[in-house]
């Protein structure tokens, strides 16, 4: 008869995300996260097969709290213009607020393992496409409307707005300046005309 789990596995994924958001990958060790998790090594190994799947485990619950809402209220609940503020504003809002520093965890992710894990650099390609796709369709919408009166590509204004935030994720793990990244902020979304 199998044993039944004594422990609820979103709190401890959740655990596990937040230990590999601090520390990364290769700094976490199995010892760490059975200690952060509340479980033993069995449990951990029942549960997720081991340290690489639980991490992409907590990668992939990272980005759907972290990232898929956040887009879709983007798309849905702001004009144009005011969503790519709202965007931005928000990145610098949480850099700020994080007072362990720990940036953004796909970002983090792309810096430390894409490089030299081609699973992992699919993953986190697919996640910039997404969020390039999501702000892409916010330009055209605002210049079809006028608003966004850039005679840029959507395309490449969308790309160029992600790399300011993926910057001012990584630049906050430094330095957390809101008034710099401010003026960061208000530079690029000067690109929108």
């Amino acid at each position: 008869m199998p044993r039944t789990k004594q422990f609820d596995e979103d709190v401890v994924l959740e655990r596990a995300m937040n230990l590999f958001w601090s520390r990364g990958f290769e700094a976490t060790s199995m010892q760490a996260l059975v200690d952060n998790m509340g479980i033993n090594r069995g449990s951990l190994y029942g549960t997720f097969e081991d340290k690489r799947t639980l991490f992409e485990r907590a990668l992939e619950r990272y980005d759907g709290a972290y990232r898929r809402d956040r887009f879709d209220r983007l798309e849905t609940r702001y004009r144009p213009r005011r969503a790519l503020e709202v965007f931005l504003a928000q990145v610098i809002d949480e850099s700020i607020e994080d007072e362990e520093r720990r940036g953004c965890f796909i970002v983090n992710t792309a810096l430390e393992l894409a490089p030299h894990d081609p699973e992992i650099a699919a993953y986190v390609e697919q996640v910039r496409k997404e969020i390039v796709d999501s702000l892409t369709r916010i330009i055209r919408r605002g210049q079809d409307s006028g608003e966004i009166r850039s005679s840029e590509d959507a395309q490449t204004l969308a790309r160029t707005l992600l790399t300011v935030a993926f910057g001012l994720r990584v630049w906050a793990r430094i330095a957390p300046r809101r008034k710099e990244m401010e003026q960061t902020m208000r530079a690029a979304l000067a690109l929108l005309g």
